[in-house]
């Protein structure tokens, strides 16, 4: 006989935090998180999940602290220790009266940093023996917020040594090898150090878009990457070194630590973390070349009308800046987040740098309530890379960049293709924005809340060379509040969320004679059915939704999301479409694609896994509050559209579905 008890943190009433968690039969211990301050008896009603192998309860937090305590003075060893002892195990719970503010950070008893509101059980105590069912009704998929996930084991970095020969796709789909392999003496083992942040700094390094540096700021950069292209080409600082750690990650160098399944860092929940700590590394060896520790990296502010343009100092072919392999006809154009290379302009008749605002405010309105949309879905070891993983809708719009400063010539050099990305100097403004982004979207969106309540996430691992030329592993816990990591970026205007730009799609609907909207007939379309259909033309069909005429309060706790099921593309190609909702009313909808809702971008990759030549994925689009705009909040079904722009690819279907948001 034995007793488990497993933290859960909720709202209380009046929205104050309360700590419920689960007493089960199964000799387990979890940590609980925070102390609550609604009391309440506990209660004995088992789990809907529970088993004869697991049973569980609810209990109250205030109950449990009286018992843990048992009369002993608040602080004492008893007070915080609560020892459950039977005739065959215990099991302790600890930190009970360590609870903190939700988005802070305690050191555990292993010495790692946890955030005090990760609702995620450790495994290790998981596979002691939770019961199946109380372990299968916890565990959730994309939009589920994360309660308390026990699901496989996080990516770790990999064996360094077993480092192999890469590939990229020509342009006739074949594999050209490619060495990636960053330069390790093997000679001796090797010697991997867990990182410590560097204490922060007096002053914070400030990261400054590119268009407003000075003179100065901008020669203190080129001098600073003049001398990484200077370096020794087996030196770990030099330039194209640098660039081979993003090839490694990206471009199937790696395998996952004990499986022969390929490590990619793109398409999933790492994606923000790898790159963040990326080019937190790259911009500390560039101020110790330079002996400059205010030194900090530009990022490319496109999200900002006057920072669409390509920025001047990336321009001139003298400076070590400039990158021969870019698309030099976008060099005095603003950016066009509509691009594909299959089709150089986006749709007529609008105008790109409003169309961008509004393209980056449906993806903060839509898919930020749910994490998972926005940053990508979960991946756990052994997970098969591009295999039904989710890109988050962040990540695709990262996409659409690469494509644009890229060559539009197969292979697509040098942005346009993740083997050869990181040898543009623009790679690392470009990802110092998605960084921005991703702080924009945790301050304004989450209110600092843990994006993945999960330690899947939390410690995943990579690996890095520092600016002391020493081989170092990190963990995603250790980059999630940019401060901690010694910088900050400028205060520049949120130009898309300040000025809300209109939505409605780019083509206008087509009119009749007398200057009305055309209308279609329901007769010409019809449910997407259950057969695949390539999209080599525009896809158009009627999607029923779960629920109609919503409120406010249940739209705030569950997101509408649509889905693209069972995509299937070939790896190598650059792939687009776009998705487009219309209103249905009595059999027939207007003409014209609708609303904007979102796109799926690929950058040109090579990744061969068993088949070797396809995979599939899946796409979900947030389109609550886009059905509040066009007036569909009553509509039993919707009128969805699906454009292609690039690349061959296969849809396997399309559903709505409700998934629970951060709000919750």
């Amino acid at each position: 006989m034995c007793i488990n008890i497993i933290d859960q943190m909720h709202l209380g009433l009046g929205g104050r935090p309360r700590t419920r968690g689960w007493i089960s039969c199964c000799g387990v211990h979890s940590r609980a998180t925070g102390p609550a301050r609604n009391g309440g008896l506990a209660t004995a009603t088992p789990s809907p999940s529970s088993s004869s192998s697991s049973t569980a309860f609810y209990y109250s937090s205030r109950r449990l602290r009286r018992w843990a305590r048992g009369g002993a003075p608040a602080g004492s060893e008893r007070a915080r220790r609560v020892l459950v002892t039977t005739s065959i195990r215990s099991s302790s719970i600890k930190n009970i009266e360590n609870g903190r503010d939700n988005h802070r950070d305690y050191k555990d008893d292993e010495g790692a940093r946890r955030p005090t509101s990760s609702k995620a059980v450790d495994r290790r105590n998981v596979l002691l023996g939770l019961g199946a069912g109380l372990y299968g009704a916890t565990a959730t998929g994309v939009g589920g917020k994360q309660v308390m996930t026990a699901v496989g084991v996080p990516v770790e970095y990999p064996v360094l040594e077993s480092c192999h020969v890469a590939s990229y796709p020509d342009e006739f789909g074949g594999n050209n090898p490619i060495q990636c392999c960053p330069p390790y003496d093997l000679s001796q083992p090797l010697k991997i150090e867990p990182y410590a942040m560097p204490a922060s700094p007096l002053r914070l390094r400030t990261r400054k878009a590119a268009h407003l540096l000075s003179q100065w700021e901008k020669d203190r950069f080129n001098r600073a990457i003049s001398e990484t292209k200077n370096l020794p080409s087996d030196h770990p600082w030099s330039f194209m070194q640098q660039a081979r750690i993003h090839c490694a990650y990206c471009s199937g160098a790696y395998n996952q630590r004990n499986s022969d399944k390929l490590l990619q860092v793109h398409f999933s929940w790492l994606f923000l973390p790898w790159h963040r700590f990326y080019i937190y590394f790259f911009e500390r060896i560039l101020g110790k070349i330079i002996g400059d520790d205010s030194f900090a990296l530009p990022f490319w502010n496109y999200d900002a009308r006057d920072g669409m343009m390509f920025p001047d100092m990336y321009l001139n072919p003298s400076s070590s800046l400039y990158n021969p392999n870019r698309n030099r006809s976008h060099f005095r154009l603003p950016i066009d987040l509509r691009y594909a290379f299959d089709l150089e302009d986006g749709p007529p008749n609008t105008d790109p740098v409003e169309a961008n605002l509004a393209y980056i405010r449906r993806i903060f309105t839509d898919s930020g309530p749910i994490p998972e949309l926005f940053m990508g879905s979960p991946v756990r070891a052994g997970g098969v890379p591009n295999s039904r993983l989710m890109s988050g809708m962040l990540e695709n719009l990262h996409n659409v960049v690469h494509n644009w400063v890229g060559l539009v010539e197969p292979p697509n050099l040098d942005m346009g293709n993740f083997f050869s990305a990181a040898r543009d100097t623009l790679f690392y403004a470009h990802h110092a924005n998605i960084d921005r982004l991703w702080t924009i979207y945790k301050s304004q969106t989450l209110g600092n809340q843990l994006e993945f309540n999960d330690r899947d996430w939390l410690n995943a691992s990579f690996v890095f060379y520092d600016e002391n030329e020493k081989v170092v592993s990190v963990t995603v816990r250790q980059c999630l509040n940019e401060m901690d990591m010694g910088y900050v970026y400028e205060n520049v205007p949120i130009e898309y969320l300040t000025n809300n730009p209109p939505v409605q799609a780019p083509p206008p609907a087509a009119a009749n004679i007398n200057g009305a909207p055309r209308r279609s007939s329901l007769s010409s379309v019809t449910e997407f059915g259950p057969t695949p259909r390539p999209l080599s033309g525009t896809i158009t069909a009627v999607v029923r939704r779960p629920r109609t005429s919503r409120s406010p309060a249940e739209k705030r706790r569950e997101a509408e999301v649509l889905s693209v099921d069972d995509i299937e593309l070939n790896r190598p190609d650059t792939t687009r479409f776009d998705v487009y909702v219309n209103r249905l009313t009595q059999g027939s909808f207007v003409s014209g694609p609708g609303t904007f809702a979102g796109s799926f971008v690929r950058v040109r990759h090579n990744h061969t896994n068993e088949d070797g030549t396809h995979t599939k994925t899946i796409q979900k689009f947030g389109i609550t509050s886009l059905l509040d705009e066009i007036g569909a909040d009553a509509d039993e079904s919707i009128v969805v559209t699906l454009v292609p722009r690039d690349g061959s690819l296969t849809i396997g279907g399309l559903h709505v579905e409700l998934l629970t948001t951060i709000n919750n």
